[in-house]
């Protein structure tokens, strides 16, 4: 699959764009093939450093917060999700997005309710573990 991925950090001069391999969702994660993806300054901290643990991900890190998509295989243990669902993602771990193909815990991922593929503006709660869409947009 196609993907956006750093091999250190830095600057935007660090982001490198190739070939890297489809992922596998584990029991609690779902895959989605991603027709949008989001940018935005989580991005930036990432790709900057601000976690170092994240280091040992390299080489090839694929970057990306959050998503939206078709959920193409669901783990063993995914209760509320199925295959075909459109879904949002905001990825917990503040990486793995920017691909053709994502994975994320079913507790990152949230149903879009109609025809059009994303239609909430996600924020994660700082009460809570979870997503929770603040508002309709129009695309």
């Amino acid at each position: 699959m196609k993907a956006a991925y750093i091999d250190e950090f830095g600057g935007p001069e660090a982001i490198r764009f190739g070939e890297m391999p489809k992922p596998a969702p584990r029991a609690n994660e779902v895959l989605v093939r991603n027709q949008i993806i989001g940018i935005g300054k989580p991005d930036a901290l990432v790709r900057s450093g601000n976690d170092p643990y994240l280091a040992s991900k390299f080489p090839g890190l694929i970057i990306g917060n959050e998503s939206a998509g078709i959920v193409e295989a669901v783990g063993s243990e995914v209760k509320n999700i199925k295959v075909g669902d459109k879904v949002a993602v905001l990825n917990g771990t503040g990486c793995g997005s920017h691909a053709e193909y994502s994975c994320a815990g079913e507790d990152f991922v949230i149903h879009t309710n109609n025809n059009s593929c994303v239609k909430f503006v996600l924020c994660r709660s700082r009460e809570d573990n979870f997503l929770r869409p603040i508002r309709e947009v129009s695309l």
